[in-house]
């Protein structure tokens, strides 16, 4: 947040937003409350679980219609719209091998609210965990892409499509995808591709569409303890789809990734020395 603010700025609804529901502007206590905070000198890392609430919005002196509109909105949502909402990462793995087909350069980011039972990443749970994804960090991932020996990107987390993740990585994947036509960029994410679409749903942003659309291959679905197999490819349990984003959109059905014939049975061969 811009050290700038002050209670001028403050009185003439800085802490505004807008109803998704009937578009009329709102007073929202929890963007009031982080203001105040960040006017105290709190670091803005400290203040990542109050901006990833989602709250009904009360309607501003003279926008008596909006009284009994109970739509959510996203705190973060406005936050990233002013420029105020910073993601953090927990880890780059270059040179990864694990998390996608290739050579890969992988991006885990923080935050993820599915807290999924025996996941390998729960310290990444947390939006404030790692460093903030800033444009230098950016520009390095961008660098480490360009020998051709790397195949692309990947993303995980924590969880890349938490709403106000997707909001801090749609430019930035767009980015890759401009640079790099000719390498893939693979994404994690514990939801599933039809809750993603879905207009209606949670997980469902501005954004999202923008951002599926240069991704190349999802893995979705929450990681399932009881299905977890360490033989499967790039996944952690059977439930999980490998999906062919380019053709799953173009065709509107789910479409999976076909991988290298020679790995399409993960049955595990043991050579006979005899």
């Amino acid at each position: 947040m811009p050290g700038s603010i002050g209670m001028r700025e403050w009185r003439r609804g800085f802490y505004c937003g807008i109803c998704p529901g009937c578009g009329m502007g709102i007073d929202m206590p929890s963007l009031k409350l982080y203001f105040l905070l960040r006017l105290c000198f709190v670091p803005a890392a400290f203040l990542k679980p109050l901006a990833g609430t989602r709250v009904v919005g009360l309607a501003r002196s003279g926008a008596k219609n909006h009284d009994g509109c109970n739509q959510l909105v996203d705190t973060a949502a406005v936050l990233c719209e002013w420029g105020w909402w910073d993601m953090n990462y927990s880890e780059i793995k270059y040179f990864d091998i694990a998390n996608g087909e290739g050579v890969r350069t992988s991006l885990f980011v923080s935050g993820c609210r599915h807290g999924c039972p025996g996941c390998f990443n729960p310290e990444q749970w947390d939006f404030t965990a790692g460093k903030p994804f800033s444009p230098e960090v950016q520009n390095e991932i961008l660098e480490s892409l360009a020998p051709e020996y790397v195949d692309g990107l990947s993303l995980l987390g924590g969880e890349p499509m938490e709403p106000e993740n997707q909001r801090a990585l749609v430019e930035f994947v767009e980015r890759v995808r401009e640079a790099y036509p000719g390498k893939t960029i693979w994404c994690y994410t514990g939801d599933l591709l039809e809750d993603l679409q879905n207009p209606e749903s949670s997980r469902h942003t501005e954004v999202t569409d923008r951002l599926l659309a240069a991704i190349d291959v999802l893995v979705d679905g929450p990681f399932v303890q009881a299905h977890h197999d360490i033989t499967l490819r790039f996944r952690g349990s059977s439930n999980q789809r490998i999906i062919d984003l380019p053709a799953t959109l173009a065709q509107g059905k789910v479409k999976p990734w076909r991988d290298d014939p020679q790995f399409v049975s993960h049955a595990m061969v043991v050579s006979s020395f005899d």
